[in-house]
């Protein structure tokens, strides 16, 4: 059995020329383009996640690929790590004739298992959507500069004459911050979907509106998404919307003044 031998910086690998029965078939690739973007689909489809989710492939060059095979890496987003992280996320080869795909062992320099190309999505199809979590609103206290408690039901706050400390109100407040956590059953996930954020005053008249086109969330898969209100001390009763999706989340509140 013959092997080839390549040179990724300082890492030598070989792969030896006969190939895992178990490969699945598929047409062929002509191009490193081509390659990543079928590896990326493959692994997707097999490990059940957003092919999205991958953010480049570190592909080596063709000169130093096992004849007949792109070899590369995949890549995801910078991961919420706090320190030094890898984003590495495998490495594996596909055969440019057939199309095959192929795990990469780079401890053992050869060609591991198939990656399963044909086998049905189960895993995605039946992961959750993304969602939406808590819906939260804070006043904006005009002598501290601090946020108030979350005062979105079922918090009980009364919200009576705020713009002079009233009610409930620790400080002046005429501003408020309207914020909604996304949520991911993937951890950390490039989301697509469209946020909009909406306020309507009691008549339905939009006061404050915003559309966020994509979400990346932590690894805990959370992030907490805002829009900014101006001059709502005493807008009276106000509903906060998002709408994620198929999930939707709302609360109203009253910002009322008078005697």
């Amino acid at each position: 059995m013959t092997a080839t031998t390549i040179a990724i910086g300082t890492c030598w690998l070989s792969a030896a020329s006969a190939l895992p029965t178990e490969a699945l078939a598929g047409a062929g690739v002509r191009n490193s383009r081509a390659a990543c973007e079928r590896i990326k689909a493959a692994v997707a489809n097999q490990d059940g996640f957003d092919a999205r989710e991958i953010a480049f492939c570190d592909v080596v060059g063709r000169q130093d690929s096992p004849r007949g095979y792109y070899v590369l890496a995949l890549h995801g987003f910078r991961p919420d790590c706090g320190g030094i992280c890898s984003t590495n996320a495998g490495w594996y080869a596909i055969e440019t004739a057939s199309g095959r795909v192929y795990e990469w062992d780079v401890a053992e320099s050869a060609l591991g298992k198939a990656v399963e190309t044909s086998a049905p999505d189960a895993a995605r199809s039946s992961s959750p959507e993304p969602s939406l979590g808590a819906l939260q609103v804070r006043l904006w206290y005009e002598a501290t500069g601090n946020l108030s408690e979350n005062i979105a039901p079922p918090a009980s706050f009364a919200a009576w004459n705020i713009i002079i400390a009233e009610g409930d109100a620790r400080e002046v407040a005429n501003d408020a911050l309207f914020t909604v956590d996304v949520i991911s059953n993937r951890g950390a996930a490039h989301i697509d979907t469209p946020l909009k954020l909406t306020v309507r005053n009691a008549r339905g008249r939009v006061l404050a509106s915003k559309t966020i086109a994509t979400t990346l969330t932590s690894t805990t898969g959370r992030a907490v998404k805002g829009l900014w209100l101006s001059e709502v001390g005493c807008a009276g009763s106000l509903t906060f919307e998002a709408r994620l999706g198929a999930s939707r989340k709302q609360a109203t509140i009253d910002l009322r003044c008078g005697e």
